[in-house]
């Protein structure tokens, strides 16, 4: 998945089973881009495809006016159900280009706000990130939600990685879809 704003792209590796959701700030651009999603789902059923539709565009205007720079989403099976989940990226300048900075700033920061099950430091790739947990109610259902906290090195960026899902039972799965997606993430161009 590539995400851009007004100065960076950045790519991050997917698995094949994640589709970007279309983005576009043009609401004619991103009409198209859905209708090749949902034909590239090969969905037949009229009102599934309704669905989708309107799944995609809500997940695209919640992300404006965020830091937000990417989602994608996934629905497969899992030990024999169904499992979903959404993953975004977002980003946040740093006031400062030191990654070991930013990895304690953010560890620091998640501890202190409070809300995480869980937060600690790791090594993501070539770098000090933080992996957070929290479990939160949405619409009277339980959903996981993983961030992936890393700097990106040589410059003042750090990316956010959030999975959510509310099949609890594979938890573990996804928080390893948000590492390795983190562990993946690099600038292509700075404008």
């Amino acid at each position: 998945m590539t995400t851009t704003d007004e100065s960076t792209r950045i790519d991050v590796d997917l698995p094949p089973e994640f589709h970007a959701v279309p983005l576009d700030p043009a609401v004619e651009d991103r009409a198209v881009a859905q209708r090749e999603l949902i034909e590239t789902l090969a969905i037949d059923d009229a009102e599934r495809r309704e669905g989708l539709g309107w799944f995609l565009e809500a997940l695209a205007l919640m992300t404006r006016d965020t830091h937000v720079s990417g989602t994608a989403f996934c629905a497969v099976e899992l030990d024999g159900r169904p499992s979903t989940a959404t993953l975004t990226v977002a980003t946040q300048a740093m006031p400062s280009d030191g990654p070991l900075v930013f990895a304690q700033g953010a560890y620091e920061s998640m501890r202190a706000k409070g809300g995480y099950t869980s937060v600690r430091l790791d090594r993501i790739g070539t770098v000090s990130g933080v992996v957070a947990t929290r479990e939160v109610e949405v619409d009277g259902r339980s959903t996981q939600q993983i961030t992936v906290v890393v700097p990106v090195p040589g410059q003042r960026l750090g990316v956010f990685v959030t999975v959510a899902t509310d099949d609890l039972d594979h938890a573990a799965v996804y928080e390893q879809v948000a590492v390795d997606a983190a562990r993946s993430v690099r600038v292509t161009a700075v404008h």
